[in-house]
């Protein structure tokens, strides 16, 4: 989870894990307690209806339904003729942790590609190395995967096509079907955690959007979780017999934005015990009464996948700006280096070059 392919450069490079755990394990020691669900851990209040609709498998009318028909437009958008309602909508991969269609926008989210090997394969232009999943069935709901290249994907001869009516099929002629209407989803959960002495407390909040995840995978198995653009506004309230007398610390770390685990000023308590939030999409929070929590100093470099790996699944790529190794190179082994290996011999003396 931690990178340093040029040492040289003084820079390192973290997962997104990293700053995630950092979120719990800053705040906490050993022999803290975890709250249980409804009483100090839960899922935040659902967001208003999502203005998007299903996307499943089912299989194909005849005629073909206005739910049934596709064209796939130049820029990538694939856009259905009814939209279960009427009205066109494109193929989207953001909102949910499902596809699902919504209004034409002309983002990533919305653009689609042929896979650059794989016959028939259908990848995501905002998640390069995820493919829209083809191992469903009807009535399934469609998702994406991380794009199989192996020999046996070509055996299985599994292709998406279009025909002449505007029928988005896969391999067994099942048609790609607009459904209802999404219903609300949840924003997010929260897990409180509580010193033994129970003096201290620290609350960690999570917006995590399964349709946003940069893994070619997604986040398999989780709810879908439909939180909108705009900011989500809770509030948190305690008991009166728990109101914290401390004054509380905010961390924050938003993986959209690349901020990782910052410092935000300090909440304030109203007269009911009360703190609000506004909450983002895609971020983390703790709200804590221990404020020893800090972000290290080391300069940390963006890590960019390349071209058809699933972000954050795959190798690192490449750094967004990259350093040449000073050559000429030359040390004198000096007697501070007497038992050990010079700077730079190996990747471990990164955080001392």
């Amino acid at each position: 989870m931690i990178w340093a392919p040029e040492p040289w450069s003084g820079k390192i490079g973290l997962v997104d894990a990293v700053w995630a755990a950092a979120h719990t394990t800053q705040f906490t020691s050993i022999g803290w307690r975890y709250s249980r669900q409804g009483a100090g851990s839960g899922y935040l209040p659902a967001t208003a209806a999502a203005a998007h609709h299903t996307i499943a498998l089912a299989n194909c009318s005849a005629p073909l339904a206005a739910a049934q028909r596709w064209r796939w437009r130049a820029e990538g958008a694939i856009v259905n003729s009814g939209d279960g309602g009427g009205g066109g909508g494109c193929l989207s991969t953001s909102g949910g942790g499902k596809l699902h269609a919504a209004s034409c926008d002309g983002s990533a989210a919305q653009r689609f590609r042929k896979h650059a090997t794989m016959q028939g394969h259908v990848e995501s232009v905002a998640k390069p190395g995820a493919c829209i999943d083809m191992n469903v069935q009807a009535g399934d709901a469609l998702d994406l995967y991380a794009c199989c290249v192996s020999p046996a994907c070509r055996q299985e001869n599994e292709e998406w096509s279009f025909g002449s009516t505007g029928e988005f099929t896969n391999a067994d002629g099942q048609c790609v079907t607009v459904g209802a209407a999404a219903a609300s989803g949840g924003s997010g959960s929260f897990v409180t955690l509580q010193s033994p002495d129970a003096k201290d407390f620290t609350v960690v909040i999570e917006t995590m959007a399964n349709g946003d995840s940069t893994c070619g995978y997604g986040n398999s198995g989780w709810d879908d979780i439909i939180v909108g653009q705009q900011p989500h506004r809770v509030s948190f309230c305690f008991e009166a017999s728990a109101c914290p007398t401390q004054p509380l610390v905010l961390f924050y770390s938003n993986f959209n934005r690349s901020v990782a685990f910052e410092k935000h000023s300090a909440p304030k308590l109203d007269g009911s015990c009360c703190v609000a939030l506004a909450l983002e999409r895609n971020s983390l929070y703790t709200l804590s009464t221990v404020a020893t929590a800090r972000k290290g100093a080391y300069p940390i470099e963006a890590i960019v996948p390349v071209e058809g790996q699933a972000a954050g699944c795959g190798s690192v790529a490449k750094w967004t700006s990259g350093t040449a190794f000073p050559i000429p190179y030359s040390t004198a082994f000096s007697a501070s280096s007497v038992g050990s290996m010079e700077k730079y011999f190996a990747d471990m003396q990164v955080m001392t070059a």
